[in-house]
C-alpha cells in the first residue's frame, strides 16, 4: 500500500513469492513524498488496508535525492476474522509451488466467482462467459442466469483500423452474434450495464462494445496485456488499476 501524508491509502499490487521465497514488485507513483506498508490481506485487491502490517519502508544509507518525513496517519481495518492462524494445523498437503502462469488461472478463477456472486447480491442478473463447457453448471450454480461460450466466435482480437472496412465489418458481425448469444442467454433484448472483465488485447474490444450506453466495464488485472491496443489509440491500462 502507498500512503499518501494525509493517509490516503493505494493499493499498488501484490507480492508474489517465487519458488526461492523470493518478491518483488515494480510500480510508479504520482506522488512526490509518501509511505510504504505491506499487509496481509484475504483478497489481493482490496482498497482499505487491515492492520496487520507485516513490513514498512525505510531509506537506505544509499538512498539519493532529498528526504522528507512522512508521517503517515493512515486508518486501518481491525484484523478480525481476517488473521490467519498459523499455529492450525494444514488442511492440504503441501506439494510443489505454482508456477506464475498457473497462479493467475487461480486468481482469474476466483475473480469469476466473485464477480458473479456480488452481481447476485446486488440483485443483477448476471451472465457468465466461459471457454468450457463443463463450467456451465458450476456459473449456474454460483448463480448466472445464463453462460455463453467465448470458443465459438471468431471475432476477438483488437479492432481494426478503422480505415480497414472489411475487416471491422468482419469484427462486427462476430460481436453482434456474441451480443445475441448473450441476449439468448440472458432471456432477453439487453445489454450488460455492468461488465466484469479481466482485460486482454481479445476482449476488452466487445467488452466495451456490449457495454450498455452510460454502462461501466470494470477491469481486474491484465491478462496478456498492460495496454488496451486501439489502432492509432493506445490506452495505458495500467493507468486504470
Amino acid at each position: 500500500m502507498q500512503m499518501s501524508p494525509e493517509g490516503r491509502p493505494v493499493n499498488l499490487g501484490e507480492l508474489v513469492a517465487d519458488p526461492s521465497d523470493k518478491a518483488k514488485i515494480k510500480v510508479s507513483s504520482d506522488l512526490q513524498a509518501f509511505a510504504l506498508i505491506i499487509t496481509a490481506e484475504p483478497y489481493f485487491s482490496v482498497t482499505q488496508p487491515s492492520d496487520v502490517v507485516v513490513m514498512e519502508n525505510v531509506l537506505l544509507p544509499e538512498t539519493v535525492g532529498r528526504v522528507q518525513e512522512v508521517e503517515a496517519k493512515y486508518e486501518l481495518l481491525p484484523r478480525g476474522h481476517f488473521t490467519y492462524d498459523t499455529g492450525a494445523p494444514p488442511t492440504l498437503p503441501s506439494g510443489a509451488k505454482l508456477s506464475m502462469g498457473e497462479y493467475e488461472a487461480l486468481v482469474a478463477t476466483y475473480q469469476a466467482q466473485n464477480a458473479i456472486q456480488i452481481a447476485r447480491a446486488a440483485g443483477a442478473r448476471p451472465v457468465a462467459v466461459i471457454s468450457d463447457d463443463t463450467r456451465v453448471d458450476y456459473c449456474k450454480k454460483l448463480g448466472a442466469v445464463g453462460v455463453v461460450n467465448r470458443k465459438g466466435f471468431k471475432h476477438w482480437g483488437m479492432l481494426p483500423h478503422w480505415k480497414d472496412d472489411a475487416g471491422y465489418a468482419t469484427w462486427l458481425k462476430g460481436a453482434r452474434a456474441f451480443g445475441s448469444a448473450f441476449w439468448e442467454a440472458l432471456g432477453e433484448r439487453a445489454n450488460p450495464t455492468l461488465v466484469f472483465e479481466h482485460p486482454g488485447e481479445d476482449t476488452v474490444p466487445t467488452s466495451t462494445f456490449m457495454c450498455e450506453t452510460g454502462g461501466m466495464v470494470v477491469i481486474c488485472a491484465g491478462t496478456t496485456i498492460d495496454r488496451f491496443a486501439y489502432p492509432g489509440q493506445p490506452a495505458e491500462a495500467r493507468l486504470l488499476w
